[in-house]
């Protein structure tokens, strides 16, 4: 009985976290309200997630790996918080993303409670739900790369030659589209290797193309990682499981979508599309020849270097959460171009290292790397193709992968632990299906 109630309550709080987020942002892109009430609405849930889960171990007595690393975690948090250069920033975050200790205390709890879905229904409705808002977002980009001002009544604002929907950010964008397509091309892929399902198809048509309307660099590598990792799991791992043919033909499909979205953007953004990846692949190219230059990554690469010339200043609990615009205190890390003071490292991990420390961005990188290895076990030794944790892994890989060049925001970063909370769910037992 208290289990049936566990579930119910934890349904409604995952489901509330979604439309939460998704109601914000619709709230933010109009200007009703700033990221400030949906971080503050955030550590809400963080208050009542922590509440939901004392109460679900208080029904099953046992402790994992999870918990150790999530407490820890938290404390590193909090001395960061303590010994930041502005510490109410380190609790509210910075003014462009609101991200401080109480936002990232918020993902913590959205992990542990999702570690916890064993129940086939909650999961499936989450899905839906997700599917449903990223179907929304695709949409209103879509209007927004065409220019349409006002659809049915409703005015579209943020036009531009790339899309940043309701997101307000055409990064965020790409890595909300990283994570939905992850989940629908493991589901199209995997669900039945031997049929092709179109109804998938269309779903992961409409994410790839989000992403490709985004415009995001980060997500675009992403993207082209997940298919690869698809292409060498099934072609050279498991390949006598299936019939090579019909899975080559699954494979085209998915080049043909993308090759369609590819086509559809580029022509609809005056070929914009293709130049940026002219220079992604230039850049990459003669990284390998010549080394990093500062201009590479739209200047991504300039940020990094004169941004590591602090941490040895702040090599124990960095600057502050979310105070890596204070790392030079009145030495900012600018735009070598516009001047312009950048609030973030334009890559997580190096945000973390700078801003809360070394202690925490190796705690974190041992909280991702197990759940990468226990997931790969999973997949690996599992006779049977148990699709649902390949989506899972998929959305969760390509998000690391595009963390490399993007920054973490209230916005999308909580549907990453969701998603990453369910594969750990998965890949210590649970048979789910979609």
């Amino acid at each position: 009985m208290r289990e049936k109630i566990y579930y119910m309550l934890l349904e409604i709080y995952l489901i509330l976290v979604l439309l939460w987020l998704f109601i914000g942002s619709i709230l933010n892109t109009y200007e009703y309200i700033d990221s400030t009430l949906t971080s503050l609405g955030l550590f809400v849930f963080a208050i009542l997630g922590i509440i939901l889960y004392i109460f679900y171990k208080f029904i099953q007595k046992k402790y994992s790996l999870m918990d150790y690393l999530i407490v820890m975690m938290s404390l590193l948090g909090y001395l960061s918080y303590c010994n930041a250069f502005d510490k109410r920033v380190a609790l509210i975050g910075f003014i462009d993303g609101r991200e401080g200790l109480l936002a990232i205390l918020s993902y913590y709890m959205i992990f542990l409670l999702s570690t916890t879905v064993k129940n086939e229904k909650i999961r499936k409705d989450v899905f839906k739900l997700l599917t449903l808002i990223g179907i929304i977002f695709v949409f209103y980009g879509v209007l927004q790369i065409f220019g349409i001002f006002s659809f049915l009544g409703i005015p579209i604002v943020g036009q531009w030659k790339y899309a940043s929907s309701l997101l307000n950010n055409s990064n965020f964008m790409g890595a909300f589209c990283v994570l939905m397509s992850g989940l629908w091309l493991g589901k199209y892929f995997f669900e039945d290797i031997e049929k092709i399902n179109y109804k998938s198809l269309i779903v992961l048509f409409i994410f790839v193309l989000g992403l490709l309307i985004s415009g995001a660099m980060s997500a675009f590598v992403a993207l082209i990682v997940m298919m690869l990792i698809i292409i060498f799991i099934y072609f050279f791992v498991f390949r006598k499981r299936f019939n090579i043919k019909k899975v080559f033909l699954k494979v085209l499909n998915i080049f043909l979508i993308f090759l369609i979205s590819f086509i559809f953007v580029n022509c609809c953004n005056s070929n914009e599309l293709i130049k940026d990846v002219r220079i992604l692949n230039s850049e990459v190219f003669n990284s390998a020849t010549s080394g990093l230059k500062k201009e590479y990554g739209t200047g991504r690469v300039h940020i990094w270097k004169e941004s590591l010339k602090y941490f040895p200043k702040y090599i124990w609990t960095g600057v502050g959460i979310d105070n890596f615009i204070y790392l030079g205190k009145n030495e900012f890390v600018t735009d070598y171009i516009s001047g312009v003071k950048y609030s973030k490292a334009h890559n997580e991990y190096l945000q973390i290292l700078l801003t809360e420390g070394i202690f925490m961005f190796v705690i974190y990188l041992l909280f991702l790397g197990i759940i990468f290895i226990k997931s790969l076990l999973s997949i690996f030794r599992n006779k049977k193709v148990n699709y649902v944790v390949l989506s899972l892994f998929l959305a969760y890989f390509g998000y690391c992968i595009q963390a490399f060049f993007n920054i973490s925001m209230i916005k999308v970063a909580p549907i990453f632990y969701m998603i990453s909370g369910m594969l750990v769910s998965c890949v210590e037992g649970e048979k789910l299906k979609y």
